[in-house]
């Protein structure tokens, strides 16, 4: 499980490039120590090398740094800390089609310092978060120097996607009829290492 401090974001959509959208409800990241992550003597980093590509792939880790997304304008102090879990998997076909489902799971914090609750104190925070039925936000209570600092959790499942692919060398494009994305990857053993290259965001999976 990967983490970063980040300043304190606006509702924004994290895109985990071929594996859609992931709501983080206002930020969220790894804090690039994911070369030490290995899996079946692949690690996080690792060269684009290719290999035979086809089978079912099952989601072991993700690794690298996220950049840090513009303070908010209405808290720009504010710090969210946030763990980012996920799981699923990746079937590339012999057919040249492939099928994709992730899940993603985020745990966080979002620590207000006093001067951002001017306009509602801590108690009514954590009132507002409890009216909505299905708020990622646990509890909101009381933090140092006046401040106030809320939890939440939420899980984000994502369809199952469908498209096809082409291999070329070491990278493999990816089409699910919408977008297009080029991945450079690295088949080890009964592992691969998925890296796509408008990305600072690799993946490594192990084969069912």
């Amino acid at each position: 499980m990967n983490r970063i401090r980040l300043s304190f974001l606006s509702a924004t959509c994290l895109a985990f490039v071929f594996f859609g959208c992931v709501e983080a409800g206002g930020g969220g990241g790894g804090d690039g120590d994911g070369g030490s992550m290995s899996a079946n003597g692949l690690s996080c980093g690792a060269a684009a090398c290719g290999g035979d590509i086809v089978g079912t792939w099952t989601l072991e880790t993700w690794c690298g740094e996220l950049p840090e997304f513009p303070p908010s304008e209405m808290c720009p102090s504010a710090v969210v800390e946030i763990d980012i879990a996920m799981a699923g998997t990746l079937t590339i076909n012999a057919d040249e089609s492939f099928t994709r489902a992730i899940d993603t799971t985020t745990n966080g914090s979002m620590t207000l310092p006093a001067e951002c609750l001017e306009m509602a104190s801590c108690e009514e925070l954590h009132a507002y978060f409890m009216m909505e039925e299905e708020s990622p936000v646990s509890r909101c209570e009381s933090a140092d120097n006046d401040g106030c600092r809320c939890t939440y959790k939420e899980t984000v499942s994502t369809d199952e996607v469908s498209g096809t692919y082409t291999v070329d060398g070491n990278t493999v494009t990816l089409n699910d009829g919408e977008t297009e994305e080029t991945v450079d990857f690295c088949v080890g053993g009964n592992s691969i290492h998925l890296a796509p290259s408008q990305s600072e965001i690799s993946f490594l999976f192990n084969k069912n």
